[in-house]
C-alpha cells in the first residue's frame, strides 16, 4: 500500500500551492488527484480516525443544511469538519480529509460533515457506512447531467438497501419521493413541516407514487410538491414527524425551513438541548451565496443562488418579502450548471414582485431576457452579457439595495467581483 504520509504531504503540498499561486482554494484538486493515485484514500483516513460521519444530499439546501448542522455543534464546543466551498464531489470530501489530517492519516476533530451531489451518493455508499445520512428533498434539476427524478431515487434505494443497520436515515416527509425511501431502511427518522399550508403547488416534480405509480392526492402543498400527501390505491402515506418543534430560522423562504428542521432533528438525536438547537438556528448566519449580504461601493448586494426553478420561485418569494426594485439576474450554462436552460419557462416569473429595473447577464442572457420579456411589461430591461459591464449599470441606478438572481458559476464569479474574497 502506498504511504499515507506521502499521500497526505504531496495533498497538503498542492492545496498549499494552489492557493499561492492563486489557482483555486485547494478544495477539489488536491482530494482528485490523491484518489487517481489511491481510490480508497477516504476509507483509509476515515478508518485512522475517529469521526462521526454524517452525510446530507438533496437537490437543494446541502450546503445550507451543512452550515446548520456545523454550527449547532460548534455552539456545543464541538470540532467538525466540511468539504467547503461547496465541493461535493468525492474529491471535495478527499481534499478536506487531506487539509484537516496529520501526517499519520488521522483527524482529530469528533465530527465529518459532508454535503453529497445527489449522482455521488451511491457510489460513496458502496464504500463507505456513515453513521448518519440526511435526504433533503428531490427537485427537477440539471436534466441533462442528472436525467429525471426517478432515475436518482432508483440509484438511491438501491444503495440505501445496502446500508447496516448503524447508518441511520433522516428523511423528509413532505416529498413523497423521499419519504418512500423509509421503506428501504432501518428505523428511518422523518422531520417535516407540521402546520399546514395553502400554497399553489410547483412545478410540481412528483406527482405519482412511487411505490405502485397511480396519481398521488394532495390535500396542500408547502413547496413545489413537498405537502401532505397520499396514495389512494396502495395506501402509501406521508409518515408521522420525529421533529415537530417549531423552527424560526433566520434566513427567508420555506426550503429552509425543511433545511432548518432537518439539522433540528439530526442534533436531536445527537442529545443536544432544543433550547441550544433553536437558538442557533434563530441567528444563524447564511452561506456563501445564499441570502448572504455584500456591500461594494456603498451599495448593498443580496445574493440568492437560484439554480433550478423550485430555488429561483423561492428567491423570488424573498425578493418580493424585501420589496425589493433592482433585480440582477445571472445565468450561465457551464458543465456545473447544466447546458440546457429549458427550465426558465418553469419559473413563475409572472407572480413574482414587479421591480423597477431588472438586469441580465450570463452566458444564458439573451434566453432569459426572452422568458422576461413574456413575465415583465412595465420593467426597464437591460442585457449585458458582461458581468463588469452589467455591475456598472448596477450602480448607475438608486442606492436601493440589488437582489442577486445566479445560478451556480454565475454567484462564484459575481461573488468574487462584489465580494473580492475566497469562498469560505
Amino acid at each position: 500500500m502506498i504511504s499515507i504520509f506521502f499521500l497526505i504531504l504531496l495533498g497538503k503540498w498542492m492545496r498549499w500551492a494552489s492557493q499561492i499561486l492563486r489557482l483555486g482554494n485547494g478544495t477539489s484538486w488536491p482530494g482528485y488527484f490523491i484518489l487517481q493515485i489511491y481510490p480508497d484514500f477516504i476509507r483509509e483516513v476515515l478508518k485512522r480516525s475517529d469521526l462521526t460521519t454524517i452525510l446530507v444530499s438533496g437537490t437543494n439546501g446541502k450546503t445550507t443544511t451543512v452550515k446548520m448542522i456545523r454550527d449547532i455543534l460548534q455552539g456545543q464546543g464541538k470540532e467538525s469538519i466540511y468539504n467547503s466551498s461547496g465541493s461535493n464531489m468525492e474529491s471535495g470530501i478527499a481534499s478536506a480529509l487531506i487539509e484537516h489530517a496529520s501526517f499519520r492519516g488521522r483527524v482529530a476533530a469528533e465530527y465529518g460533515v459532508f454535503e453529497v451531489d445527489e449522482r455521488i451518493l451511491p457510489r460513496l455508499l458502496k464504500n463507505w457506512s456513515p453513521d448518519w445520512i440526511v435526504l433533503l428533498n428531490l427537485f427537477r434539476d440539471q436534466l441533462d447531467r442528472y436525467g429525471e427524478i426517478d432515475s436518482i431515487l432508483k440509484m438511491w434505494k438501491k444503495a440505501l438497501e445496502k446500508l447496516p443497520l448503524s447508518t441511520r436515515v433522516i428523511l423528509n416527509v413532505d416529498d413523497p419521493q423521499i419519504a418512500y425511501l423509509g421503506k428501504t431502511v432501518h428505523a428511518p427518522l422523518y422531520f417535516g413541516l407540521s402546520q399546514p399550508a395553502d400554497m399553489p403547488a410547483g412545478p410540481v416534480d412528483a406527482l405519482f407514487c412511487a411505490e405502485c405509480d397511480h396519481k398521488l392526492i394532495f390535500d396542500a402543498f408547502f413547496l413545489a410538491h413537498l405537502g401532505l400527501w397520499q396514495c389512494p390505491v396502495c395506501r402509501l402515506e406521508r409518515p408521522p414527524l420525529d421533529y415537530s418543534l417549531p423552527v424560526a430560522p433566520s434566513l427567508l423562504g420555506t426550503c429552509h425551513q425543511y433545511n432548518a428542521l432537518a439539522a433540528a432533528l439530526l442534533a436531536s438525536k445527537l442529545e443536544i438541548p432544543d433550547d441550544s438547537i433553536l437558538k442557533v438556528l434563530s441567528h444563524f448566519k447564511p452561506a456563501f451565496g445564499r441570502q448572504e449580504i455584500v456591500h461594494y461601493r456603498k451599495r448593498q448586494f443580496q445574493l440568492f443562488l437560484s439554480k433550478n426553478p423550485v430555488s429561483f420561485n423561492e428567491s423570488l418569494k424573498a425578493v418580493q418579502q424585501l420589496q425589493g426594485k433592482i433585480l440582477w439576474i445571472i445565468v450561465n450554462r457551464n458543465a456545473a450548471d447544466g447546458v440546457d436552460v429549458s427550465w426558465l419557462w418553469d419559473i413563475h416569473f409572472e407572480n413574482a414582485v414587479q421591480p423597477e429595473k431588472i438586469i441580465v447577464s450570463g452566458q444564458a442572457a439573451e434566453e432569459v431576457g426572452i422568458r422576461l420579456k413574456y413575465a415583465f411589461s412595465s420593467a426597464v430591461l437591460i442585457i449585458e452579457k458582461n458581468l463588469k459591464k452589467a455591475l456598472r449599470s448596477v450602480l448607475e441606478h438608486s442606492a436601493e439595495p440589488v437582489y442577486v438572481l445566479p445560478n451556480y458559476t454565475a454567484m462564484l464569479e459575481v461573488r468574487k467581483i462584489i465580494a473580492g474574497k475566497k469562498i469560505p
